[in-house]
Formats: structure tokens, sequence, C-alpha cells
């Protein structure tokens, strides 16, 4: 039976190779994050060759209720994903089908870049669907967010 099982998930990842469970990417977050316009980079975390996996990012989210983005950053302790993740995601149609659905219900921040607005205020990307589509928000250090925001550990 065991053996049966093993062909039947061998022929199935053969005839459908873009399943994306199976697939792992090695993202660069050496590397600086793309910054928007009027924005200006201040830090990020150089973690190194992160390995992005859908079905581990879907499983490594911690939800947060009621907490200031500086806040996010020091409950994480240097845990949170680089900007660099989120660049990668949004690069082209393969890397976002690689976005877990389990996202479309969360705000989830990349608490691993810090960047300061126009304004001067300091923020971090955040990824969020809306109107069928993942959209690129900013999550302040000094406001308050509800339980619909999210980081991946």
């Amino acid at each position: 039976m065991k053996k049966l099982i093993s062909i039947l998930f061998l022929g199935l990842v053969l005839c459908l190779p873009d399943l994306t469970f199976a697939q792992a990417k090695n993202i660069d977050c050496n590397d600086k994050p793309s910054t928007p316009a009027s924005w200006t980079f201040e830090s990020s975390q150089a973690d190194g060759n992160y390995v992005f996996n859908p079905v581990e990012a879907a499983n490594k989210v911690e939800s947060f209720k009621d907490i200031k983005g500086s806040d996010m950053i020091k409950k994480l302790n240097g845990k949170g994903l680089n900007a660099r993740v989120l660049d990668f995601l949004l690069e082209n149609q393969a890397n976002q089908a690689l976005i877990p659905e389990s996202w479309k219900e969360k705000i989830v921040v990349f608490t691993g870049s810090v960047f300061k607005d126009g304004g001067g205020n300091l923020c971090f990307k955040h990824l969020y669907w809306w109107d069928g589509k993942w959209q690129v928000g900013a999550t302040y250090l000094d406001e308050a967010y509800n339980d619909r925001v999210a980081a991946v550990k």
C-alpha cells in the first residue's frame, strides 16, 4: 500500500510540476529591498539566503491584536521576514502563486526591514489581498493594529 501511494504521489508531482506545495524558493535577503518612491530605506535584517516554503509560511503565522508596529518587531525578536521576501513574492505571477491562500485573510507584515515614508514616519511593508490582487501597504511603528495583522516567523 505504501508503495502504491508513493507511486501515485510521484505521478502527481510529475504530471503537475507547478504545484506550490512542492516548491521552496531561495531568496537572497542580504540585498537591499525595493524602496517605494518618496520613502528612504532605514535598516534590514541581513538574513542571508532565506528558503521560502509556501506550506511552512502558511503554518508559521503569528497573529497580533491591539499592538503597535514597534511592539511587533520586539515581540518577534528579530524573526520577522525581510522585505526582500515580499519583493520576491510580488516579482511575477509564478511567485505570486506561491503566496499561501490563508494569507488572503490577513495583513502580513514584513518587520525585518524598516523604512521612513515621505513624512518621516518609520514603517515596514505589509502585504494584503484587495480587489482580487495582492497589494503592498505600510505598517507604522507608532500606530496600533487589530487582529488581522500577522507575521511569518
